[in-house]
Parts: structure tokens; C-alpha cells; sequence
């Protein structure tokens, strides 16, 4: 059966032309085969679907109706197969395709977009689509091929996925302006267990980052005043701002709320929260053109900060 699939376009090809020709001598002429060649291709689609595509006439080819069939299916056969090899040449050539990015929230709403604006200009016919979610679903995506590539904030050991180092964040404790530890520049950890306290949801890579940070300070998320999870670091700004209650947040989601005066940020004694944001790809797939240079421009972008 694959022999015959092997072998089936060219016989279309010959097909059409010897149509398209009106006879045998015509056709081996334009396809630089023999008369021999062009007639045996002919009789080997006649018995592949045992029946009678021509009438023979002198000088002339009649097409029966089940060669009608055949010559209007071997048409759009032809042109579809046309067609594929475009698209595929247009995908290798980076001409257009499309890719989706699964990003948790830090770097899918402060460090993503402007590296994307950056590519786009580049390579205008690639459609890019962001997918923000907590960083364990990102990676569980990635591993089900659902997800080309995702950007999270942790990283786990499993040997279908390699964790690339993308950018540093440093996690710092805000409170609002008229918070009572506003004019301070100093407190303890254990100061941290008395006042409400606001935290990303399970499953948030900045949640992972800061109970293990807390641990390795003695404290658990249990020995919080937690009095609100939220999804998202636009949320806990927001809560904050509010004055609902403090939160530890990426110093990359309060840049602007720093520069207005917003938000203030306090420095715990002890506790000092850095990670690096990673690219996260599977090691088994085969990466497309457009998927290789993306993500190698976001690793690049990041070298050349």
C-alpha cells in the first residue's frame, strides 16, 4: 500500500497532462518521458482502480465517465499537494506561521510583550498567542505539546523538559503609602506573622519562591495572617493599594507603581528573595523554524540587556 502512494501523484501528474495533451506522443514530449513510460503509468492507474479511463481513437483520447471521476479528484489532488508544499516552504523560510507561548504572570504581563513587539517587527507574518496561567499548568501544557514553549517562574526536574535561565527577579515586600511601616526601612521576618497578609494562588511560581524563602527563615505560610489568594500580581498591587494588606511581589510588576508613589517598598531583615524567570521547552519536539528563532531571540535578547 505505501508503494502505491509512493508512486500515486506521478501517475496523477501524467494523467492530467496526458489529458490536458489529448494524446501520448504530446504529453511525452512536454514530460521528457517516452511514449512507453507515459503509456505504462497510464495502465497501472487503470488497474490500480480497476477500470478504463481512456477511449482510444486514432489520433485522439476520449475520457470515459470513470476517467471524468478521476481527472476531476487528480486535479485538486495535485493542487492541494501543491498548496501543502508552499505552506510548509513558507513555515521553513519563517514567511508565516503561528506559535503559542504559555507565560505566567510576571513575565506574561511585564517582560513578554516588548520582546514579542521587538520580534513581530522582525517577523510580521508570525502570529504569536500569550496564554497566562500559574506556572505548574504552563509546564504541564508544554510537556502535552499543548503549548509551543512557556516562560515561568519555577523550575522542576523532569528529563522531556529543559529549563533555560531567562531573567533575574528579585521578590520585595509593598505596602501602601500610609501603611505604619511606610517610613520604616527595616523590619524583622516575625513582624511579617502579625499583619494581614495577601498571597498569589497555589500553583503561582512567586508563591513557591517565597514559602520556600520563608522556610529557610523558619516561618511557614501557615504562620501568616493570610486574609486573601489572588490570581494574578495585578490583583495583589491593586489589594495592596487598597490597603487590604501587604504582599511580597517580582519587583518587575511595580515599576510604575513605584515611580507614582502608589506603592512603597520595605526591606525584611534576613530575607532576601531572588529567582530567575526560565524559558521552558520540550526536549523530544521538533521545533519549527519560526519556534527555533523565537525562542532563541528571547535568550538572545536577554544576553544582549
Amino acid at each position: 500500500m505505501e508503494d502505491i502512494f509512493l508512486t500515486t501523484i506521478r501517475q496523477l501528474k501524467i494523467f492530467v497532462a496526458t489529458i490536458e495533451n489529448r494524446n501520448f506522443s504530446d504529453t511525452s514530449k512536454k514530460l521528457g518521458l517516452t511514449q512507453a513510460t507515459v503509456g505504462f503509468q497510464i495502465r497501472l492507474l487503470e488497474e490500480y482502480f480497476k477500470i478504463k479511463l481512456f477511449d482510444r481513437f486514432p489520433r485522439k483520447l476520449t475520457l470515459t465517465k470513470e476517467g471524468e471521476v478521476l481527472y476531476n479528484y487528480a486535479q485538486k489532488i495535485i493542487e492541494q499537494i501543491k498548496q501543502c508544499k508552499n505552506e510548509i516552504e513558507e513555515l521553513s523560510n519563517l514567511e508565516q506561521g503561528s506559535l503559542i507561548i504559555g507565560a505566567s504572570t510576571i513575565p506574561g504581563e511585564y517582560l513578554i510583550p516588548q520582546r514579542i513587539k521587538h520580534f513581530k517587527q522582525k517577523y510580521p507574518r508570525i502570529s504569536i498567542s500569550i496564554k497566562i496561567t500559574d506556572s505548574a499548568e504552563i509546564i504541564e501544557s508544554v510537556l502535552s505539546n499543548k503549548y509551543d514553549l512557556g516562560v515561568v517562574g519555577k523550575k522542576i526536574n523532569h528529563r522531556d523538559l529543559d529549563f533555560y535561565e531567562f531573567v533575574e527577579d528579585e521578590i520585595v515586600l509593598i505596602v501602601y503609602p500610609n501603611h505604619k511601616w511606610a517610613k520604616q526601612d527595616c523590619i524583622s521576618v516575625n513582624e511579617l506573622k502579625r499583619e494581614p497578609f495577601l498571597i498569589r494562588e497555589e500553583g503561582s511560581g512567586t508563591r513557591a519562591t517565597i514559602e520556600e524563602s520563608l522556610l529557610n527563615n523558619k516561618v511557614s505560610l501557615n504562620d501568616l495572617n493570610i486574609v486573601m489568594e489572588l490570581g494574578t500580581s495585578e490583583a495583589l498591587k491593586n489589594a495592596v493599594c487598597a490597603g487590604i494588606g501587604i504582599s511580597l511581589v517580582s519587583k518587575h510588576a511595580i515599576e510604575k507603581e513605584l515611580k507614582l508613589g502608589l506603592l512603597k517598598i520595605i526591606q525584611v531583615k534576613d530575607l532576601f528573595i531572588k529567582r530567575h524567570i526560565y524559558i521552558v521547552c520540550h526536549n523530544k519536539r521538533t521545533f519549527s523554524k519560526a519556534l527555533d528563532i523565537f525562542s532563541k531571540s528571547l535568550r538572545k535578547e536577554d544576553i544582549d540587556r
